[in-house]
């Protein structure tokens, strides 16, 4: 069955691992009793993944040496509510690895500006000079 799909990714239930394990976090004496911690495991070998989606994932985030990305919530006491959350940052993460982005543009500074910048620079120098000490001299 098919979780999710977007530009460049198609992730499947068999491509993700659920693991449940104790939480540290708030919950008093119910979190040594409790499987509330919920980690993910998607393989990135057998998701279907486009080449940029993948290597996008291993620019934005951490992959095993299985090549795996891991995700692990343990935000909230209820199990339900930490699985969803992190379906929820599974899904958002593969959507924002599938979202190309602009190449930068190289400018200059204008000619205005790079006068107004030199300028500064010379005030700001000439102030500084007025500030030191002369000799008996005059002399610097």
């Amino acid at each position: 069955m098919i979780l999710f799909a977007g530009n460049g990714y198609t992730v499947r239930d068999s491509d993700v691992t659920v693991v449940m394990s104790r939480s540290s976090g708030p919950g008093g004496q119910n979190v040594n009793k409790r499987r509330t911690r919920v980690c993910l495991r998607l393989d990135l070998t057998t998701a279907h993944l486009d080449a940029f989606v993948r290597k996008r994932l291993g620019e934005l985030y951490r992959i095993t040496n299985n090549n795996e990305l891991v995700l692990c919530c343990d935000r909230f006491r209820e199990q339900h509510k930490n699985y969803t959350t992190a379906f929820a940052r599974l899904r958002k993460l593969l959507q924002t690895a599938s979202i190309r982005p602009k190449p930068r543009v190289a400018t200059k500074p204008s000619p205005e500006v790079q006068r107004r910048r030199l300028e500064a620079k010379r005030r700001h120098g000439r102030k500084k000079r007025e500030r030191r000490e002369l000799d008996f001299d005059g002399q610097i």
